[in-house]
């Protein structure tokens, strides 16, 4: 059986979510304003963090920066990864679909690194102590989800 962050679907939707979870820093491409540094002080990455406000403005500029790259990432690659998959689909050709996957792959791939980035960098804002806390916090975000039971 899969595990359920390793699937693709899963695994992509996990990572569209993390990066576009701020919807106001979304509709502005300038650095963020103070309202989107208190925002993202409330992400669960940085629970249990009192941060300074530098350190909460300079969080919402790499937010900002990473925001802009990821959307850039996504229009690139994700439209022609899903349109080249259809037409595969529609075709029953198999060699396109394993191309469009392949593509997708590469997408998810792109994301995740970007993804892994900006979290490089939201940690080497915070003190030793609050990485502590972030790394503990992060731990919790990449966890898998609790699977039922077995009797």
């Amino acid at each position: 059986m899969i595990a359920p962050l390793r699937s693709p679907t899963r695994c992509a939707s996990a990572l569209v979510a993390l990066l576009f979870a701020f919807p106001a820093a979304a509709r502005a491409q300038a650095p963020a304003s103070s309202a989107t540094a208190s925002e993202l002080s409330r992400h669960p990455l940085f629970a249990h963090l009192t941060l300074s406000p530098g350190q909460d403005a300079a969080l919402a500029a790499i937010r900002a920066r990473y925001r802009i790259l990821a959307r850039t990432v996504s229009e690139d690659s994700l439209r022609v990864a899903h349109a080249a998959h259809a037409a595969a689909q529609t075709a029953r050709d198999a060699a396109g679909i394993a191309k469009a996957s392949a593509r997708a792959a590469r997408h998810r791939d792109r994301l995740a690194a970007l993804l892994a980035a900006e979290r490089s960098e939201f940690r080497a804002v915070l003190t030793p102590a609050q990485q502590a806390v972030f790394d503990a916090n992060l731990a919790v975000e990449l966890a898998p989800p609790p699977g039922p039971a077995t009797p």
